[in-house]
């Protein structure tokens, strides 16, 4: 009896693994300069976007300009280009059928800018949830994507929006882009599945 119930559980699993089989992996790279090869490249505000998981506009606003930059180091076409400010906060706004209501999302921000310093820190705000990141470390010239960057996992607002203040030393921040992951249901599923069939086969013996 224990047994058919563990199989229509695995079966039911894999159902829904089948039919949520999505993955949210995204990366955006702001600027005009180039676009960081497997990222998306924005170089007009609020563009949206088409994801695996469905679409997600993505708004900054609040900056100075969109400023390009010839840096050194690897990994230029990222690290070219950013959104700036000279005294102030910015402000990024996630949303769209790709963002769920109350749903965390492992984030990763980079901010770099060659001539300077800027040492930026990222916050949630307006009821997004989180770490508060930075101020990121200054590496120049940069040698791979982990260089100038901040990770952490923040927490939709109950509209379905993730909104992050993007401040700097001296009020002058920098954001050259983001990666956002998430694991949609199929992942858990998959999970579940396995830790089923580990407990169906130490039943056995």
């Amino acid at each position: 009896m224990k047994s058919k119930m563990i199989l229509t559980a695995i079966a039911v699993l894999a159902m829904a693994a089948a039919g949520h089989a999505a993955v949210l992996d995204f990366s955006v790279d702001f600027g005009t300069a180039g676009v960081e090869p497997g990222f998306a490249g924005q170089g007009s505000n609020a563009q949206v976007h088409s994801t695996t998981a469905g679409d997600m506009t993505v708004v900054i606003s609040g900056y100075q300009g969109l400023f390009n930059f010839a840096s050194t180091g690897t990994n230029q076409a990222l690290f070219d280009d950013f959104y700036f400010k000279n005294g102030g906060t910015m402000t990024l706004v996630l949303s769209g059928p790709a963002i769920s209501a109350d749903t965390d999302y492992d984030m990763t921000f980079w901010a770099f800018y060659g001539a300077e310093a800027r040492n930026t820190t990222i916050n949630g705000t307006a009821g997004t949830t989180g770490p508060s990141l930075g101020p990121i470390a200054f590496v120049n010239p940069p040698t791979s994507l982990s260089d100038n960057a901040a990770s952490g996992t923040f927490t939709s607002d109950s509209s379905g929006f993730l909104t992050f203040a993007i401040s700097g030393t001296n009020a002058r921040p920098a954001l050259n882009g983001f990666n956002i992951t998430v694991p949609e249901p199929a992942t858990m599923a998959l999970l579940g599945m396995g830790g089923l069939m580990m407990l169906r086969r130490r039943r056995r013996t």
